[in-house]
């Protein structure tokens, strides 16, 4: 490679908005879309080592055609590309139109994940990056010879890294300055935040935890440094990116006493069973407004199944210490199990309604790589689902989301 290396850091064009990042695929069911916090860990990474352009094509919506123009004219390198299971074929045929026979091409998204990844079929791919945040890995896109938690023809990466603290460098967030970012029940823009990488647990239908990703802490004085250039660039809202924000408690605890004095609007992903009274306060004191909170299945017998062992009752009692301290707190389910019975839809809702949850969220379970499918029900199964799913969270969100803009004045009325 030249001695000043360019390399593009891409989001692919598709047909529709579509989440690929942080080794998930999904398809967002309104309104929504979050920062590629793949794209920006990498950029930060490799700043002073390469020339960097970074393209969300779905943020910016930005045709093939378009996206295609940006590329040629950036000419780079290498190319990082992120591509999801649910548009696999699309994400790989438009990466090898980029195919110039000199460049190097390393992906990211669930895709990254598969330990059968066929390189016969997709020649030009030379490489599968499993952690965005391993400075190891990512000297791949460099030039470096692949080591670490890298997957190419030759060589099977090393096991996820647990119980460890890692450094990235400061992201370049204005570097997506102007993107369609928004989240639900929250205006305006905001930013995403990163502290940790992974999960410590090992819920049997998440590929994110720590038989997978593994789980390692960010530096905090790096955090420090990176809130300051958030504050310089206006930044009013965080949304936290951690796969469970809280995991280590005595970091996520230095977390937040960092962001309290700015005074941000916060949201991220609690999990039910460390929510405690004087954890909560601390979240409110951090300005902490949303989290999101995985129940996975109204029962929790089939919790227990699925290697989340956390009763109905503490979820109940988490939900109303959060209420107790002024944090709302959605929820987010899984269906589609072999325990699911006919009525899960409806158990559902009826346990939003009873933990009073801001929003539903209700996912048909879809195997993810890089763990073991669980058994699930059929294809077809899978499919009547949906619809229920949908239109039931449709009323319930609908509703909620009123609710959620009346003021307590126009609530007493």
């Amino acid at each position: 490679m030249p001695a000043n290396k360019k390399v593009l850091l891409l989001n692919p064009p598709s047909r529709k908005p579509v989440l690929r990042d942080y080794y998930c695929s999904t398809f967002p069911k309104a309104n929504y879309y979050w920062h590629p916090i793949d794209l920006l860990s990498v950029a930060a990474l490799l700043e002073g080592r390469a020339e960097i352009k970074i393209v969300d094509a779905i943020a910016f919506s930005l045709s093939r055609k378009r996206t295609l123009s940006l590329i040629n004219e950036f000419d780079p390198d290498t190319i990082f590309a992120l591509v999801s299971t649910i548009t696999k074929s699309e994400d790989l045929n438009f990466i090898a139109r980029l195919n110039n026979g000199q460049r190097r091409f390393v992906i990211g998204g669930e895709v990254a994940l598969d330990p059968g990844f066929d390189f016969e079929k997709y020649p030009f791919i030379d490489g599968l990056l499993l952690d965005f945040t391993s400075k190891k890995a990512v000297d791949f896109l460099v030039g470096e010879l692949p080591a670490g938690r890298i997957r190419t023809r030759e060589q099977a990466p090393d096991g996820p890294v647990t119980n460890a603290s890692y450094s990235i460098g400061v992201m370049p967030h204005a570097a997506l300055a102007g993107g369609r970012y928004r989240l639900p029940l929250w205006r305006g823009d905001f930013y995403s935040l990163l502290t940790d990488f992974g999960c410590p647990f090992a819920c049997r239908f998440c590929n994110s935890g720590k038989n997978s990703l593994g789980f390692k802490t960010r530096d905090i004085d790096e955090i420090s440094k990176e809130l300051e250039m958030l504050i310089q660039l206006g930044a009013k809202k965080l949304y936290l990116k951690d796969m469970t924000f809280g995991a280590d408690k005595k970091h996520a605890e230095s977390v937040l006493e960092l962001l309290a004095p700015a005074k941000f609007s916060l949201r991220g992903y609690l999990r039910a069973d460390l929510v405690t009274k004087e954890f909560a306060k601390k979240l409110k004191r951090a300005g902490f407004e949303i989290a999101q909170i995985g129940i996975e299945s109204p029962s929790s017998e089939t919790r227990r199944v699925l290697g989340k062992n956390i009763d109905n009752a503490r979820i109940t009692q988490a939900f109303r210490i959060l209420h107790s301290e002024g944090i709302r707190a959605g929820v987010h389910f899984v269906l589609g199990f072999e325990e699911d019975s006919q009525g899960s839809i409806k158990m559902c809702l009826q346990m939003a309604r009873d933990i009073d949850a801001l929003y539903c969220s209700i996912n048909i379970y879809q195997p993810r790589l890089g763990i073991k499918p669980m058994h699930s029900k059929s294809a077809i199964q899978k499919i009547m689902l949906s619809p229920g799913a949908k239109i039931c969270m449709l009323r319930y969100n609908a509703k909620q989301y009123l609710d959620f803009q009346l003021t307590p004045k126009e609530k007493a009325r």
